[in-house]
């Protein structure tokens, strides 16, 4: 025991030891640097007893500099020698092989070491980094930056980085492995990266860690949607091939599938009114059942917060626990009240390019108002859904008498994109193109440019959308385009210019009002002469009302697989119109997911355009035709109305399609989607002729359709047989599309 005591006390004295003390500090090997500088940075006096750690700690200290290569701490005979090692001074800096002047500028904002600094070996590894960092950021994945030093005189040097940036690094393949449940071809539509093919020459198809970390997010959110409440992505990496391609690999356990449990609105301190607990209780109730949705969980506290501002509750939220039990996720809604505190000021960082106002007004609160967490949750959320901005931090200052001020750091991201398509196929070549903007001037306004061209039809729109009118949180669009129209079959050409503005806002819940207005000028040249249309053509202004409502539930825009969507659109075009109308389209789209495999859909609708005046016929350009899009197994304008030759169009028609995906025998990586069909539709009613041969009866087709993302290019095919037809229908039996809009 005695051994065990005097081992500790001699370690603990070890420990402890002090060095001498030293009456006297000289610095010896610095030449730029001044001995009294050195001796500051050390930290270090005369006549103080300090132990051996303070002395390693003084040598970090002059280390931290930069300045040095060697920094040694001696004592002898009352006297503290640092001796030192200067770092050479660069006399010369450069980067070689980069000479865009807007790069060479950014590099120069973030590389530490340049000319008359001191060459330290650990922050040019540093700088090297962050040059590579920024070309892979830019598509240069596979770029090679060397570090060159050359010696000179007077202990100095010059410093070079080469840059080989080489060719963007294009994503050959994407690859998603584990434990994922849900097939790879999916997946690939739901993330932003995309792989590269020839016909994609203006897509955004290089390596980008930024995108490809968002697309983690955007996996995750996509597998807590499908009921996968354990879904981890645990890794992504990049793997090089060669300079030019990367593949990118995900992996996925999503575990297993929920389903919503228990739903419980709980309101422990009675805070609140029955009615609201009630209300709530009734609407979270809804997913009962239900595979879990964490979208639906989202859009239940966004309902929540909206009654609580209807209710002027400024300081209620609420606090949402998930909860496993076994195949279920249960969930509690707890209504809570925050502390009552008001806001004092508003700071806002980071916006270059953005209005100060556009953020503004996206948040709940101005100074003065009432603050909580629930309206800066709302704030956050809304500033994040205009897409103007990367990243959007905060930090809550509690002031004096409740007071809190408000810190808002916005990162911005590029706003604006570019595409464009090219294709051909049974109905002939293909060329599309787009270019957007959505922070015009840092307004926060949307613009987009886009124009189509076929052998039938040229098409050019130029709209400016403010998604944010006069701070209502509803959207103004503003349009003007051209539509020329020449198709073989119809007898006659089309020119028009034409204007529309709408207003777009939320009257119910998930039910949308548009009205606007619209202008149009067209001319008309009837080319076939053996018609009744001979006396048709001329030139013709249209002014008119339009509206639109429609009630939208379905759990995804882009790619539903539950939900339905119906509405109206409606134009009224009478003053000052040389041919006034009325035109109504009904629609009612469902979708329901029967398995992974099994997508169905039903979709219907409705048209019908007629005048005013009985005496007045519909212009021709107006008239409504048939589509290869609603009635397969026909040729575009290859049904109905029938005047000579020439397919004129009707004063009616109407539409009905079931469709299904189903299991493909194609393998996985193909990205292949099939479906089968079966459509139903006919155009009829010629108010300008009685001698117009038509049939009214609806037509039929059924078939199967296979979408495949090729080597060469995305390659649609649509095999059909018309079940039910006229002699006078063009019928045709396989379509296929190589290329379109990317």
């Amino acid at each position: 025991m005695n051994k065990l005591t005097l081992t500790i006390l001699l370690l603990l004295f070890c420990n402890t030891v002090f060095a001498d003390i030293f009456k006297k500090i000289e610095v010896k090997g610095n030449d730029r640097i001044d001995k009294k500088v050195i001796i500051e940075y050390s930290k270090l006096k005369v006549n103080i007893n300090y132990a051996e750690s303070d002395l390693n700690e003084a040598q970090k200290n002059i280390y931290k500099t930069g300045f040095f290569s060697d920094v040694t701490l001696s004592i002898s005979n009352n006297i503290l020698l640092i001796q030192v090692n200067e770092n050479p001074m660069i006399s010369f800096f450069y980067i070689e092989g980069e000479n865009r002047r807007s790069v060479l500028e950014q590099f120069d904002e973030f590389v530490v070491l340049k000319e008359n600094k001191f060459f330290d070996l650990a922050k040019a590894k540093q700088d090297l980094e962050i040059i590579k960092l920024f070309y892979r950021n830019t598509g240069y994945y596979a770029a090679k930056i060397n570090l060159i030093t050359s010696e000179l005189e007077d202990n100095k040097i010059n410093l070079v980085y080469r840059i080989e940036k080489g060719n963007k690094t294009k994503i050959k393949d994407i690859f998603f492995i584990g434990n994922k449940k849900i097939k790879s071809n999916k997946l690939r539509d739901v993330i932003k990266s995309t792989r590269h093919n020839w016909w994609k020459f203006l897509s955004i198809t290089n390596i980008n860690p930024e995108i490809i970390k968002r697309d983690t997010s955007i996996l995750k959110d996509f597998y807590l949607n499908e009921g996968y409440f354990d879904v981890q992505i645990t890794s992504y990496k990049v793997e090089l091939i060669d300079d030019y391609y990367a593949n990118i690999i995900f992996s996925i356990e999503a575990g297993k599938k929920y389903s919503f449990g228990e739903l419980k609105v709980i309101d422990q301190k009675n805070l609140f009114d029955k009615n609201i607990v009630d209300s709530l209780q009734n609407n979270i109730n809804k997913l009962s059942k239900k595979i879990y949705d964490e979208s639906q969980i989202s859009k239940f506290d966004r309902k929540a917060n909206k009654l609580f501002t209807e209710q002027k509750l400024d300081f209620a939220f609420t606090r949402i626990e998930k909860v496993k039990d076994n195949d279920l996720i249960n969930i509690n809604v707890y209504l809570l009240e925050d502390v009552k505190r008001f806001v004092k000021n508003i700071n806002i960082y980071g916006n270059e390019i953005t209005e100060e106002k556009v953020i503004r007004n996206q948040l709940e609160f101005v100074e003065g108002d009432s603050f909580s967490r629930r309206k800066l949750k709302n704030s956050i959320n809304r500033i994040k859904s205009t897409g103007i901005f990367k990243d959007t931090k905060y930090k809550i200052t509690d002031e004096e008498n409740n007071l809190v001020s408000v810190d808002l750091s916005v990162e911005e991201q590029p706003t604006g994109s570019i595409s464009a398509g090219a294709g051909y196929g049974s109905t002939g070549g293909l060329i599309t193109g787009s270019l957007s903007e959505k922070n015009l001037f840092g307004t926060g306004i949307a613009s987009n440019i886009e124009f189509s061209l076929t052998e039938d039809k040229i098409t050019g729109f130029i709209d400016i959308i403010n998604p944010d009118y006069k701070n209502s949180g509803n959207t103004l669009k503003n349009s003007i385009g051209i539509i020329d129209e020449d198709f073989s079959n119809v007898g006659y050409e089309s020119s028009k210019v034409l204007a529309q503005t709408s207003y777009r806002y939320e009257l119910f819940e998930d039910i949308y009002y548009q009205p606007g207005v619209l202008f149009d000028y067209d001319k008309i040249d009837v080319v076939d002469t053996s018609t009744n249309l001979t006396n048709r053509d001329g030139n013709y202004f249209t002014s008119g009302i339009t509206q639109s409502i429609s009630k939208d539930k379905r759990n995804s825009r882009l790619f539903p697989s539950s939900g339905y969507v119906y509405g109206i659109n409606q134009t009224f075009a009478h003053l000052a119109s040389d041919v006034p109308y009325l035109r109504n389209r009904i629609f009612s789209n469902s979708y329901a997911k029967f398995g992974d495999d099994y997508i169905g859909s039903l979709k219907l609708s409705f048209r019908h355009i007629n005048t005013f005046d009985t005496n007045e016929d519909v212009k021709l350009s107006d008239r409504i035709f048939s589509s290869r899009k609603t009635l397969r197994g026909f040729e575009s304008r290859g049904v109905g109305p029938k005047d000579g030759k020439i397919y004129v169009g009707g004063n009616y028609g109407a539409a009905a399609s079931i469709q299904s995906t189903f299991p493909n025998p194609f393998p996985d990586s193909w990205n292949a989607k099939t479906l089968v069909f079966l459509d139903n539709g006919n155009v009829w009613g010629v108010d300008y002729s009685d001698n117009v041969d038509e049939s009214n009866f609806i037509r039929t087709s059924a078939g199967i359709a296979l979408e495949w993302w090729s080597p060469v290019g995305p390659i649609s095919l649509t095999f059909s047989n018309a079940i039910r037809k006229a002699s006078t229908d063009k019928t045709e039996s396989f379509n296929f599309q190589i290329g379109g809009v990317f």
